[in-house]
């Protein structure tokens, strides 16, 4: 998959560029003034009221304030006088701690230049740093809140790559809820549809599996984290053979406040993808296990950019310290956003910086369902990542998903993943372009919950469970990132049809 061809609004300058900047005479991030961490807070942004200014690991200090970070993302009523913006900023990762140090305090001396005239609570909210391919490389990332004359003032530091206002475009799921399984018999040699599965073959389907072949044992010993909604790990689909849950809470970025919250449709997500991915009856990887990490409030449909930044980031933090290097696939079943600059930009630089195939994870994301190609010209993000595996949506006749209708003043709590519009219906469907390199059943999926309860699904993340779902059976911690995707295409694709320029996903 081609780039977009952007490129960061600042350049990285050479080694023999770097000048160490004068430390500051009072240290002002003394153990006195702020806390060490010993185990690094992913989840947090900014400091609550009468929190104590920390840091971890010699990363960036953070002291600006969640109120401050609160008014600039434009939440709640507080008004924002001041025009403070919420920032990303990179640093070159080949600097010394002295020189990463004295940035910092000179953050810092920005924020109190910033209090003393009036303007309460700016300074660095959230550390996103991360170890690198090499000591020479690592990712110096963070977070923080600025008017827009510090933020002019930061980009003109020799120690900074890019910097630049953090993207508000909501991340979404991309499925429509409400809408029987087909999809495994869709996806074999044959051309199969939902009207052939309907007309006598429900029941009697089958498909060519090797010798000595046991389903229960597909995805042992490998890991599926979503990011998502959360996952119930009570599902019947979600259990193992013995009746314990194989589903372990991840990180919790946005945990639920209200006791007794009845989860709408869309908030069940989560355990529809997790189902299609590694369902015990219904799914592809029964044995796998699933690590979820919910990026969405209670009761919102949109995620903020930068909690799916932390949760790529953190993901890929957990690979090496679960040591599941060569036997992980990240399952993304989200739409993406057009930000080219902002969160598309830097969890790009995070993706490409950090190298897949040296991590050993694979990352799977829905081509999103706005019904439209994806260009150069016209891009979604992280799906121009070459590292991502991009799934677009069959429909169950066979041929791309496309030019579907909703009504988006009806009662389903689905989440089409498209604009909104007060315009009357919307037209919804799979993206498209040279960015996709798959295709798997995304139509009608019916998905089995508690108690009888079932879901029927539709839209772009289903595909993107599935491949993530089959691709989880491929791995066995010898073959790499690309071994794996090799493998995908030439042994358990079968050409397009119908008019589908891309390899559709078979299982036989």
């Amino acid at each position: 998959m081609p780039h977009d061809g952007a490129s960061p609004p600042h350049s990285k300058p050479s080694k023999s560029s770097k000048a160490k900047a004068p430390r500051s005479a009072i240290d002002p991030f003394a153990p006195s003034k702020c806390d060490i961490l010993t185990d690094r807070d992913w989840v947090s942004f900014g400091l609550a009221p009468g929190q104590k200014m920390f840091r971890h690991n010699g990363g960036p200090p953070v002291f600006g304030t969640r109120e401050a970070y609160d008014i600039a993302k434009g939440r709640g009523s507080s008004p924002n006088p001041h025009g403070l913006e919420f920032i990303f900023v990179r640093l070159r990762g080949d600097l010394d701690q002295a020189d990463y140090d004295a940035h910092y305090a000179d953050m810092y001396r920005r924020s109190e230049e910033l209090r003393k005239k009036g303007i309460e609570g700016t300074g660095i909210v959230h550390d996103s740093c991360s170890e690198g391919p090499t000591p020479q490389e690592k990712w110096m990332f963070y977070f923080a809140v600025y008017d827009a004359g510090t933020l002019a003032e930061i980009r003109k530091d020799d120690m900074v790559i890019s910097c630049g206002v953090s993207g508000k475009e909501k991340i979404r799921t991309a499925s429509v809820v409400d809408v029987p399984h087909w999809g495994v018999a869709a996806m074999t040699k044959e051309k199969w549809n939902l009207g052939m599965y309907n007309a006598g073959e429900r029941s009697s389907h089958k498909i060519r599996v090797p010798p000595h072949f046991h389903r229960e044992q597909l995805g042992a010993g490998n890991t599926i984290f979503s990011i998502d909604h959360n996952v119930d790990p009570t599902l019947p689909e979600l259990l193992d053979a013995q009746g314990n849950t194989r589903v372990q809470k991840g990180l919790d970025i946005c945990p639920l406040t209200t006791p007794g919250h009845i989860l709408s449709a869309g908030e069940r997500h989560g355990d529809c993808m997790m189902t299609l991915a590694s369902g015990r009856i219904c799914g592809i990887a029964p044995s796998a296990t699933i690590v979820a990490v919910n990026i969405f409030k209670e009761g919102e449909d949109g995620a903020e950019p930068e909690h799916v930044f932390v949760a790529v980031n953190w993901i890929i933090a957990e690979v090496g310290r679960r040591r599941i290097r060569n036997r992980a696939v990240l399952n993304m079943s989200l739409t993406g956003v057009p930000d080219a600059y902002d969160y598309a930009g830097y969890l790009r630089d995070l993706i490409d910086l950090q190298d897949m195939d040296r991590v050993g994870l694979i990352i799977v994301h829905s081509a999103g369902n706005q019904n439209r190609e994806i260009t150069l010209a016209d891009p979604l993000h992280p799906q121009m990542c070459e590292d991502v595996v991009v799934v677009a949506g069959m429909a169950c006749d066979g041929y791309l998903w496309s030019n579907e209708v909703v009504d988006p003043e009806s009662d389903s709590d689905s989440d089409s993943g498209s604009d909104k519009s007060d315009e009357g219906p919307l037209m919804i469907g799979s993206n498209y372009g040279d960015v996709v390199d798959i295709v798997a059943p995304c139509q009608h999926l019916e998905i089995p919950l508690h108690a009888g309860q079932v879901d029927r699904s539709t839209g772009c993340s289903n595909a993107c469970a599935l491949v993530s779902g089959f691709i989880t059976c491929l791995l066995d911690g010898r073959r790499t990132r690309q071994q794996v995707l090799e493998l995908l295409y030439r042994k358990h694709t079968r050409a397009g049809t119908n008019g589908i320029r891309y390899p559709i996903l078979c299982v036989d």
